[in-house]
């Protein structure tokens, strides 16, 4: 029996009973796309929302297992024509996966993916400021990544300037081009922290203008661990993990397949009386079934 219809429930009461309004703002929301994931891969996409309020009715009522919003500020964000949406600037935006470095062997550990990708993060996020004098965030995607999402110059650069861009950040160029209304000269230094990145930089997310992106504050449906901005001075994944998780006790599930070290939480095959997000977590990955209470 698969242990993931569960978890919609567990979900479902975070959305109603745990997340605040306020905690789902985003700037200049109103002028977003937003799209959800449901089970099976079912997506649905082209809403929009004034406020955190609205939003977090939606998920309250429907519960998505992930929630997105565009990178993109759009005129008309719910127009199902991406062009008739209207496009007027973007977050630049650069995905970390840690499931790139597991592929490639290069850390063989959660904490040891997750540690290395953390700490490039705010090495990117340093570098962009520096160069560009944009102001970025790094968000803990809930699972196994990182996004550092930038905004300022490089907000009104279209997909060409993007690609000039990336291409410099990893080569190092004197450049000039035009964003906007804006002319952005440079002489870029290599950005040592993307080439060491290698397979684990998605190029195809930092050109994209209209890329959609985890809303902060929800609920990754693959993790039970919700979506968070992580504070410059945090260096340590544990206290990123405990920072994203939101539910008290503990839950009773038959663990059907063992965790490995690249699980976030770590358990045994049995039936288990394990922390809520340990638990909510095995199940979520199919590695647990429900126990019915009599």
């Amino acid at each position: 029996m698969s242990g993931r219809p569960a978890v919609v429930g567990i979900i479902s009461r975070y959305y109603r009973e745990v997340v605040m309004p306020t905690d789902l703002e985003v700037p200049q929301m109103e002028m977003r796309e937003f799209a959800f994931m449901y089970r099976n891969n079912v997506m649905v996409r082209h809403r929009s929302f004034s406020d955190g309020r609205s939003l977090r009715s939606y998920l309250a009522k429907y519960v998505p297992m992930r929630a997105f919003h565009s990178v993109a500020l759009y005129s008309d964000p719910s127009n199902q024509d991406m062009d008739a949406k209207q496009w007027l600037a973007a977050d630049f935006v650069i995905d970390i996966d840690s499931d790139k470095l597991i592929e490639e062997r290069r850390c063989h550990t959660y904490e040891e993916c997750m540690s290395m990708t953390l700490h490039t993060s705010f090495e990117l996020a340093d570098y962009i400021r520096d160069v560009f004098g944009d102001t970025c965030e790094v968000h803990f995607s809930g699972r196994r990544g990182f996004h550092v999402i930038c905004s300022g110059a490089l907000s009104a650069a279209d997909r060409d300037v993007r690609i000039k861009v990336v291409d410099y950040m990893m080569n190092g160029y004197e450049f000039t081009c035009t964003a906007g209304n804006q002319v952005l000269k440079h002489a870029i230094p290599r950005c040592d922290a993307l080439v060491k990145l290698g397979k684990a930089f998605d190029r195809n997310v930092t050109i994209d203008t209209s890329r959609l992106i985890g809303c902060i504050n929800t609920i990754h449906g693959g993790s039970c661990l919700k979506v968070i901005k992580v504070e410059r001075e945090v260096d340590d994944i544990w206290r990123i993990v405990d920072a994203a998780k939101w539910m008290k006790g503990t839950m009773k599930v038959k663990v059907v397949k063992p965790s490995t070290p690249l699980d976030i939480f770590q358990f045994s095959e049995g039936v288990q009386e394990l922390d809520a997000h340990a638990a909510c977590y095995a199940l979520a990955a199919d590695k647990a079934a429900p126990i019915r209470r009599a």
